[in-house]
């Protein structure tokens, strides 16, 4: 089994930690595929960062396809530890269920509408978590949001208005991010 761990480093450049087994090269299928899928990143307030990424292909499945770099995780870590991970969503359960750092989805119509949970956790007092992610790309999706609720209120971003977000209300531990439109 491999595990992938994507972290931005100090510098602003991609660190890939892979456990378990040295992954030599990647895919075709992965590099041409980079321009339509996104990236969400993870920043706490002592400055750890975490980046997901995601999207549709149509040469994913609906199982972990080691070609994008989709790989099972193990169980969620002990609470306190920095964790960001994408959940198995209804409807689009995998084997085994513990969730991944990358999370490409069958391309199957121009009109799908496919949803990603996150979850998220924080070393302790490690509030306020701020989200990330580029420009969303017309060569990606029609449009993009993300919900999460915070107490009574649900929150809804248009991430094609908004580049980032906050948020300080430390019983939220779940986002979920609904791509319209795959190309």
């Amino acid at each position: 089994m491999i595990w992938v761990r994507r972290f931005i480093s100090e510098n602003g450049h991609y660190m890939i930690v892979l456990a378990s087994v040295f992954l030599i090269g990647v895919s075709e299928l992965w590099s041409g595929s980079q321009d339509k899928l996104m990236h969400l990143r993870m920043m706490d307030s002592t400055g750890r960062q975490f980046v997901l990424t995601y999207g549709t292909d149509p040469n994913a499945t609906d199982g972990y396809d080691e070609a994008f770099g989709e790989v099972p995780l193990p169980l969620l870590p002990p609470v306190g530890d920095f964790e960001l991970r994408f959940l198995d969503s209804p409807g689009h359960q995998r084997v085994p269920g513990g969730g991944a750092y990358i999370d490409v989805r069958a391309f199957r119509s121009t009109t799908q509408v496919d949803t990603f949970i996150i979850h998220f956790q924080t070393a302790v007092r490690a509030f306020p978590v701020t989200f990330s992610w580029d420009g969303i790309s017309p060569r990606s999706c029609d449009s993009v949001c993300v919900l999460y609720r915070a107490g009574e209120t649900n929150e809804i971003i248009n991430m094609a208005r908004q580049r980032a977000l906050a948020i300080h209300d430390e019983s939220v531990s779940n986002l979920m991010v609904i791509k319209y439109g795959a190309r």
